[in-house]
Parts: structure tokens; C-alpha cells; sequence
């Protein structure tokens, strides 16, 4: 009789999980050109699907039943998907940056209330418009230091003013909430869990 002796591929993955856990963060590294052609070529376009209405709505509910009637700036804020999330009822003003062209040059949805900037959000020196909710919607992961960015904008937050932060659960966000946690005073979370088991949080900080 032959015995198996292979070992499960989920228990090799075990000490690699736990590798992650202890090593430093690592950010996801990525250009503006490849920015620019992965929204020209729409790979993005799925965040406006049905799988992610659900996380949509959590931000857009946290923004205007916190703040009715606020300024949202929507940091890294890609095809503006939140934008069409919310109420326009809801809000004064609306800013999206993003360091894609492609992205934000495609917006259709500008207006008196809303608009869309081209800019590298960890080098851009925010408008001086106080803001009442700063959206950091599945961008931080991308930046060396996340905490050096959110501190970038904390300076032009409203008095009273509000982050409103999601992220997809990985091992390296687990590392990010937990700088965040011990930054920031925490209103409300959330987690939200779509049927193909994909999860996010969604937390509200006052800075």
C-alpha cells in the first residue's frame, strides 16, 4: 500500500501567512502609466458592479448622514464611482483627485457641485477649502507611508471634520487599521462581505 505523505497546500500556506504577519508593510507598487492604461483598457470598470454596491453605500451613507449637506473631497477617487453613489441632495461640493489622466479625464459627471483634479495624492498640496468628510476609499495600500498621507490632509479637514476609510482585508491592511486605530479616534466600522466571500472595512475616524 502506498502512502500519500504530501503535505496539504493549505498547510504550506500557513507559514508563509504567518511570514507576513511579522515582516514589515508593504505597500502595492504601481506607476501613473499603468494607471493610465489599465482604466483606458477598463479593468477598473467593475467597481461599479453589483459586487461592490454594497461597500459604495456604506461610504455614501457614512458621508451623508454624518455630514448632510458637507464638502467630500475623494482622495485617489479613480472613475468617481462614489460620486454616482451619492445623493446629490446630500452635499455642497464634491472634489475627486487622481493621479490617472485616463481616469479622471473621462469624468462626465462634472458640475457646479462636483469636479475631478489630475494629481498625485502623496504629493498634492490640498485646495485650503476647509472639508467636512475626506474619503480614502481602497487607495491607501498603494503608498509608502499611508499615515504620512492621511496627515497630508488631516491639515485641511474641518473642525468636526471626518476620514472615511475602506479597505479590503489582507495581512497588509490588517497592519495598516492597526496604525490607523492607534492614530485616529474611531467613530464607527463596519465589515462588509459580498457572497463571492470577498471583505472589506469601513471605518470612520475623527481625526
Amino acid at each position: 500500500m502506498r502512502i500519500n505523505t504530501a503535505v496539504p497546500v493549505s498547510l504550506l500556506r500557513l507559514p508563509r501567512r504567518w511570514l507576513a504577519r511579522l515582516r514589515p508593510y508593504r505597500p502595492i507598487e504601481t506607476t501613473r502609466s499603468q494607471w493610465d492604461v489599465e482604466f483606458a483598457e477598463g479593468r477598473w470598470s467593475y467597481l461599479a458592479d453589483l459586487d461592490e454596491m454594497a461597500r459604495y453605500s456604506v461610504i455614501a451613507g457614512y458621508c451623508q448622514q454624518l455630514k448632510p449637506g458637507g464638502r467630500i473631497l475623494d482622495v485617489a477617487c479613480g472613475q468617481g464611482v462614489l460620486l454616482d453613489r451619492l445623493d446629490r441632495n446630500k452635499f455642497s461640493r464634491y472634489v475627486g483627485i487622481d493621479i490617472s489622466s485616463s481616469s479622471v479625464s473621462r469624468q462626465s459627471n462634472r458640475t457646479a457641485q462636483a469636479d475631478f483634479l489630475v494629481a498625485d495624492v502623496s504629493a498634492y498640496v490640498p485646495r485650503a477649502l476647509p472639508w467636512d468628510v475626506i474619503v480614502f476609499n481602497e487607495c491607501l495600500y498603494y503608498f509608502t507611508d499611508p499615515l504620512g498621507v492621511t496627515g497630508r490632509y488631516r491639515a485641511i479637514l474641518e473642525a468636526g471634520g471626518i476620514f472615511v476609510v475602506s479597505m479590503h482585508l489582507t495581512v497588509e491592511t490588517r497592519k495598516m487599521w492597526r496604525a490607523l486605530d492607534a492614530a485616529y479616534a474611531q467613530l464607527d466600522a463596519v465589515t462588509v462581505t459580498h457572497g463571492s466571500q470577498v471583505s472589506w472595512i469601513v471605518k470612520v475616524y475623527r481625526p
